[in-house]
């Protein structure tokens, strides 16, 4: 055997190997970067309205306008939030003692649908502003903050959980965020799948009384999506209302909300129940007749991010003997994994708002 031929033959592959290999490195070290990412560290990212958003580097402060992403914030990245919007600061006896003095310890910012500080916000100096889709201003706060404003969606039940999955992203808290939306997802699942076998001519239709007997919700909210998933006929899906379907308070005539005669009537709060149980205006409803007139728990308001266990109560209330719900251990779990409440009481499950 020729030994300095096959040392020779040795050297040659190696050779070759060798420059294989470095190619093979160096076109995944220059590989072009992906669509949410760029050499520099900054990303992009498209939220909830379709608008990409792009950031120079990972979140590390971030305000609210709305008390939607004000709380997923909360629950996802804590520590990254610079404030707390006007109307969470009122919901925050949701949280445990502990975490309500945290909170409450933040700046308090507006609401974009009630009016904002521009200067305020601009101040805490925030990587990115969190809106909702519903802001008919998002690009004119970019503008005016020069600040990168996303925004989430609160319209329908489902939205909410590709809202906290978007969140975890924009976060830096991905695992969270998804399993938070995989979490509500199967949450309303469990309950679309019992009320989906009530037969169409068994259905209730419902009427929701926000802040009076005739102000209600659009047919293209949260609230309405809810009665809907819950089984229930909604008010705006059956008549034609001129308003916005998207409006969270449309103006109603009483006479046509009497005259539609709704079999369940669920308001917004107790006194707005007691109301329009002795007003003799409405004593021959169905829902009056029939003692069927329902304010909301105070524990599972059906909007914003406690709106999926809303769904349960709805559910649990509108149709009792169709559905096998346990509203309670659900409202447990629930306040678990969103609001890192272990110990809620049955008092304050079975409180109205």
């Amino acid at each position: 055997m020729d030994l300095s031929r096959t040392e020779n033959g040795k050297r040659i592959l190696t050779s070759i190997l060798t420059i294989c290999i470095l190619s093979v490195f160096c076109v995944c070290s220059y590989a072009s970067p992906t669509e949410n990412t760029n050499q520099s560290g900054g990303f992009s990212i498209t939220d909830l309205s379709n608008r990409e958003i792009s950031l120079p580097g990972p979140v590390s402060r971030i305000t609210s306008l709305n008390p939607t992403p004000t709380y997923m914030a909360w629950r996802l990245a804590p520590d990254k939030m610079t404030s707390i919007d006007m109307v969470s600061k009122a919901l925050t006896y949701m949280l445990s003692p502990e975490d309500q003095k945290k909170v409450l310890a933040l700046p308090v910012t507006g609401v974009y649908f009630k009016g904002l500080n521009n200067e305020q916000i601009i101040s805490l100096k925030p990587d990115v502003v969190v809106t909702l889709t519903k802001d008919p201003n998002i690009d004119k706060e970019q503008d005016t903050f020069n600040i990168p404003v996303a925004a989430v969606d609160k319209d329908t039940l489902d939205s909410f959980a590709d809202s906290y999955r978007f969140m975890g992203k924009l976060l830096g808290n991905e695992k969270e965020g998804d399993e938070l939306g995989d979490y509500w997802d199967d949450l309303i699942k469990k309950v679309t799948s019992q009320v989906s076998t009530i037969p169409e001519s068994k259905k209730l239709k419902v009427y929701y009384a926000g802040g009076s007997p005739d102000s209600t919700t659009g047919s293209k909210t949260i609230i309405s999506s809810v009665i809907r998933d819950a089984g229930g006929i909604v008010y705006p899906d059956a008549v034609t209302l001129t308003a916005d379907p998207s409006d969270e308070t449309i103006k109603v005539p009483v006479e046509d909300v009497l005259k539609w005669n709704p079999d369940v009537i669920i308001t917004h709060s107790s006194n707005l129940s007691s109301q329009i149980k002795t007003d003799s205006a409405w004593k021959d409803t169905s829902a009056v007749k029939n003692n069927r007139v329902y304010s909301i728990p105070k524990y599972a308001i059906p909007d914003g991010i406690t709106a999926a266990i809303g769904l349960v109560w709805a559910a649990d209330t509108l149709y009792p003997e169709q559905t096998q719900l346990d509203y309670k251990k659900e409202i447990r779990d629930f306040y678990q994994n969103f609001l890192q409440v272990s110990d809620l009481t049955d008092e304050q499950i079975s409180q109205e708002n």
